[in-house]
């Protein structure tokens, strides 16, 4: 009886090596595997705008460091933009100076794609002088 068992066990062994391996519950990563990709953390970059280009708004931020630091978010057809006061506006509304607020998630690459922009502050406007 126990040589039975041995030789069945010994013929699983020889099944799964020659059909590819262990069964998927007990499978480890391999060499030619893909790791998955982290996920991307949800931010909110607050600041004024010192530049809109296409579908990217640079962001300075004051506070990190000396001089503070500019930070790009990637706006999409699905982002959302806000005024102060919950009103509905569309991107040629945020214009450099504006005070923002972009929510989004930041990729492992450190790139931020702005689910909301929310406008906290709209930019200063200038009279021309005579």
């Amino acid at each position: 009886m126990r040589n039975n068992k041995i030789h069945l066990i010994a013929a699983a062994a020889l099944a799964l090596s020659v059909a590819g391996g262990a069964p998927a519950a007990y499978s480890a990563p391999g060499r030619g595997q893909e790791q998955r990709a982290p996920k991307p953390k949800n931010v909110v970059v607050s600041g004024v705008v010192t530049a809109v280009s296409g579908n990217t708004l640079t962001i300075h931020q004051k506070g990190s460091g000396r001089n503070g630091r500019s930070v790009a978010v990637t706006v999409t057809d699905a982002t959302r933009y806000l005024a102060a006061d919950g009103s509905t506006i569309n991107l040629s509304n945020i214009q450099v100076g504006a005070k923002v607020q972009a929510k989004g998630a930041q990729a492992a690459d450190r790139v931020i794609t702005a689910t909301r922009v929310i406008r906290v502050k709209a930019a200063p406007t200038t009279t021309p002088t005579s």
